[in-house]
């Protein structure tokens, strides 16, 4: 049975993942209706506008059978133009939307499985309130609620003082990952209640938290939110709520460390699929050298190897070749030594690793060859591509109806899914 804190945690990460995937598409598709839209517009101008002086300043004329087609098509560039600026605005505000409802779901389902937690709550309830629960629960649920409620009434900053404190657990996001999220929260604000300008809130709060600015703001100054900018915003929302999901779920349901690092190695590994390196080391980073419960040594040595991948496509080999050899592999399986040889790039060894493994080795098949970023490299070698050939029968640029996704079997342990190994 699934985790109920998994799914909270999978769900988060997939509504953020869709803003990030679907803003590139609307403003793709708006800037294309804009500009042939404004192509519209110019040739109407040419063919069914004339230009007049009144009063010493230019109007246009436009012939009165035209007058309907006119105004739809201002109407329209201007819409479009408008839309250039408040379609991220609005991706943006639902960023922060998503993280506050997964905090608001996280914390409540922690609640649930530890109601003790609440044992110095303040709530009170009246005689008349108690008379309306059927049970005990009714009224657990009631105050879970209303402690729920007051929690997202707070700041940012105080909610992680308030799931500090009550947790029991230290939380204490690095500095540069902290001013980051508190500057797009504020950010957030300004596009919902000052239309996008720059207030002495904002100011005083980025200061506060030591947020630093690539150029001098001032009171008024309008912000926008550029591609990158929203990239970096999705980033610091997925870093922060993931620790904050993990960190809480080990804490409080530690019966459940098993399927938290599937879950850390699995968001780990989509990361690398989606060549968003330098968020897959960080979380990567995080599950091998701030986590002290793994389930295993294991899954730590796989999380260790998707680190390395992360840091050699960041152009970081020698660091990604450091960290892969600190370690004794010589007792591990054959997987483990693959990926070894292959960020060392040995070649040749990793030729005869894949010989020796085989077609059948089930934890390791044409799919993972194929699709592993480990192999994002050598996979481009005509050796690799004839090897590979060799062992299964068919050539690696081919797609065999069996590897289908639905079709493949399961894992015979809780990380081989998407480990990566």
């Amino acid at each position: 049975m699934s985790s109920k804190v998994a799914d909270i945690n999978q769900s988060f990460i997939d509504h953020i993942d869709s803003l990030s995937e679907t803003l590139p598409l609307a403003m793709t598709i708006n800037q294309a209706v804009n500009k042939r839209t404004r192509e519209l517009y110019e040739e109407f101008k040419k063919e069914h506008v004339e230009f007049d002086e009144i009063d010493g300043e230019e109007v246009m004329l436009v012939k009165s059978d035209q007058n309907h087609r006119y105004r739809r098509l201002d109407r329209r560039l201007k819409n479009t133009s408008i839309a250039q600026k408040i379609v991220p605005r609005s991706f943006l505000v639902s960023l922060v939307s998503q993280y506050d409802a997964f905090v608001g779901s996280l914390v409540k389902e922690l609640l649930n499985a530890k109601p003790e937690i609440l044992s110095d709550s303040d709530r009170q309830l009246t005689f008349s309130q108690l008379k309306n629960f059927q049970n005990f629960e009714d009224a657990q649920n009631y105050i879970i609620e209303k402690e729920i409620d007051a929690l997202l009434r707070k700041s940012h900053s105080e909610q992680i003082e308030w799931i500090s404190n009550k947790f029991n657990v230290k939380i204490e996001p690095e500095g540069e990952l902290w001013a980051s999220f508190i500057e797009l929260t504020e950010r957030r604000n300004i596009f919902v209640h000052a239309d996008g300008n720059v207030t002495n809130q904002y100011l005083n709060i980025c200061k506060k938290h030591k947020v630093s600015h690539d150029e001098e703001l001032e009171i008024g100054t309008e912000l926008w939110v550029p591609q990158d900018y929203f990239e970096d915003a999705f980033s610091t929302v997925y870093e922060l709520g993931f620790k904050l999901g993990q960190v809480l779920w080990r804490k409080i349901i530690p019966e459940e460390i098993k399927e938290a690092d599937s879950q850390l190695i699995n968001f780990g590994f989509d990361l690398l699929e989606l060549e968003k390196y330098l968020l897959a080391y960080k979380i990567c980073h995080f599950g091998s050298e701030v986590l002290k419960n793994l389930d295993s040594e294991e899954n730590r040595r796989v999380i260790l190897i998707n680190k390395a991948i992360a840091l050699k496509w960041l152009e970081k080999e020698d660091e990604s070749k450091k960290l892969i050899n600190s370690l004794d592999w010589s007792g591990w399986s054959p997987e483990y030594k693959l990926a070894v040889a292959t960020l060392n790039q040995e070649f040749e060894e990793v030729y005869k690793i894949m010989r020796e493994i085989g077609p059948d080795y089930k934890r390791l098949g044409s799919v993972e060859y194929r699709d592993w970023p480990l192999f994002k490299e050598i996979r481009q070698e005509e050796k690799f591509q004839e090897v590979y050939s060799e062992i299964f029968g068919h050539d690696l640029s081919l797609f065999k109806e069996s590897e289908k996704e639905d079709d493949l079997e399961e894992p015979e342990s809780d990380h081989e899914a998407k480990t990566g190994s």
